[in-house]
């Protein structure tokens, strides 16, 4: 029983040294294995990418820290961090143009402040390709300096043709009470809209937000105003008042033009040769923390004698008849001394034509003076002359046209069998500058009369962007008795402007 209990204590024994032996055998390993990790973590951190950031500079809107490559791996820096002392918190990173370090090497890398950044104290730190990062010690003060916005001025490829002479802008600059101020003076038409576009052009160096507000208007009558930048309305006036102040700021880059236009209507009471209104505006510009004021002053005034512009004119001094429609009986002639006319139905009779043009040598005649007789068969001879009109002229609207002619009659009959109409047609309309005559009035007709030179003039309205029909009808009666002709000289059709 002894021994039993004996040889049973040996085994848990030699257990027991079994488990020791175990224990301190893992020991061993464990220490062996950190230790062998430790040394590669080692000599991996002295092969990896160390940085130390020296020092720090910031000038302007400009930063600049002086990194320092204390690894033993080349460093390729791309980041620039700005970060809340108190959180370290990122509050910017920002991009920037890579800049490699050799170990041992120190160099500066620079980064542009962000345009929103708040004033204030951050810390500074950069970053690698690598991932490597390094932070400075000390929290710098940093702020963005005020950027003056350099605004340049040019007028504008609007500012009206000579050839036309209908409106007129003029672009001068002054420099008041330390404002840069650009004048524009618009003479423009009374009773007319007038649009210049463009008549004034901006570029800044700054990318901006740009807006025009009107400040005051003084006028002596009645005016309509539109300013816009582009296609966006800045400005609206409304029979003198101010009835939009500003519009919206629009943003725009550095260097891009902006054009401003403007739409001008001066009532017809105004008087002529006068300055009318003048608007006083001012263009801002704002970004990166700074702003830019140009003053801009229209000042509107109207022609001393209202403009016109001819759309047709004919005097006959080429001595033809290209572009005219007409029938057999209508001629051009050159008239420069009296002529003895004999006219042989009923019977004979003479009469002498004393016409001479009303400038130069030529006229245009419609008739019969040179036929020993009127012909048997009802005549309506004519001369027409199609001319377009235009819905405005160099942004200016038309709305008058006036037709105007010299007419002269000869005739032994009378106004019912032989007369003279001149009309236009327009517009699905017929206007007419004379009609049915005759210097013989209704039926007396035997005596020669000859009418004179008639200045003949119809203004008429609502025919812009239409076709003018001008037609003068010769009538003629068809029992072949008593001739009649007609000249016609010095035809005007104009456009005009109030």
């Amino acid at each position: 029983m002894g021994l039993f209990k004996s040889r049973g204590i040996s085994s848990i024994l030699i257990l027991l040294v079994l488990m020791l032996l175990i224990v301190i055998v893992s020991v061993i390993f464990y220490v062996y294995i950190i230790s062998y990790t430790g040394e590669v973590e080692k000599a991996k951190s002295e092969k990896s990418v160390r940085l130390k950031i020296e020092g720090v500079k910031a000038s302007g809107n400009k930063v600049t820290l002086y990194v320092h490559n204390i690894g033993q791996s080349k460093a390729k820096v791309d980041k620039v961090y700005l970060l809340d002392p108190a959180t370290e918190n990122v509050v910017a990173a920002i991009s920037v143009t890579p800049v490699e370090i050799r170990p041992g090497e120190i160099k500066d890398v620079s980064a542009e402040l962000p345009k929103d950044l708040k004033p204030g104290k951050y810390l500074l730190a950069v970053g690698t390709a690598e991932g490597a990062k390094a932070t400075y010690s000390k929290a710098v003060s940093l702020a963005r300096e005020a950027v003056e916005i350099h605004v340049s001025a040019s007028p504008g490829e609007d500012l009206g043709d000579p050839k036309y002479g209908v409106k007129k802008a003029e672009i001068s600059y002054r420099v008041e009470a330390g404002v840069n101020t650009t004048y524009v003076t618009l003479k423009v038409p009374r009773g007319h809209w007038v649009r210049f576009s463009p008549v004034l052009c901006f570029t800044a160096d700054t990318d901006s937000l740009v807006q025009l507000t009107a400040n005051t208007i003084t006028s002596s009558a009645s005016v309509n105003i539109f300013v816009k930048i582009g296609d966006s309305t800045q400005i609206v006036v409304d029979n003198s008042n101010i009835k939009q102040k500003s519009g919206e700021a629009l943003s725009i880059s550095a260097g891009e033009k902006i054009e401003l236009s403007v739409k001008v209507f001066v009532s017809s009471e105004a008087k002529l040769g006068a300055e009318v209104a003048k608007l006083e505006t001012m263009l801002e510009y704002s970004g990166g923390g700074a702003s830019t004021q140009v003053k801009i002053i229209w000042i509107i005034e109207t022609f001393s004698k209202p403009p016109k512009v001819v759309l047709f004119s004919e005097d006959f001094e080429t001595g033809s008849l290209v572009g005219w429609s007409k029938t057999r009986y209508v001629y051009v002639k050159k008239k420069t001394g009296d002529i003895v006319v004999h006219d042989y139905c009923p019977g004979h009779r003479k009469a002498t034509d004393k016409t001479r043009p009303i400038s130069g040598s030529w006229v245009m005649m419609l008739g019969h003076r040179d036929l020993h007789c009127e012909p048997w068969k009802s005549l309506n001879d004519y001369a027409s002359m199609t001319i377009e009109v235009p819905a405005e002229i160099d942004g200016v609207e038309v709305k008058h046209v006036k037709i105007s002619l010299y007419l002269r009659v000869l005739s032994w009959d009378s106004a019912y069998y032989d007369y003279v109409t001149v009309s236009v047609k327009a517009g699905g309309k017929t206007y007419y500058l004379i009609s049915r005559y005759n210097p013989n009035p209704k039926y007396y007709y035997g005596p020669f009369r000859d009418s004179g030179w008639k200045h003949l003039s119809k203004t008429i309205e609502g025919v812009a962007e239409t076709k003018l029909i001008l037609k003068i009808l010769l009538h003629t009666f068809s029992d072949n008795w008593l001739k009649t002709w007609v000249y016609v000289d010095d035809i005007e059709v104009v456009v005009e402007f109030g």
